[in-house]
C-alpha cells in the first residue's frame, strides 16, 4: 500500500506543479494502473 500513497502523493504535487489536476485526471490513473500492474508481475 505504501507504493499507493506515494504515487497519490507524487500525483498531487504534480498537479500543483501543473495546475492541470482537472484536465488529466484519467490520463494520471490510467498510467498508475500500468505502473501497478508491472511492478506487481
Amino acid at each position: 500500500m505504501s507504493a499507493v500513497l506515494i504515487a497519490t502523493q507524487s500525483y498531487l504535487n504534480t498537479c500543483q506543479q501543473t495546475s492541470q489536476c482537472e484536465v488529466y485526471p484519467l490520463l494520471a490513473i490510467l498510467r498508475a494502473r500500468d505502473l501497478f500492474a508491472s511492478l506487481a508481475s
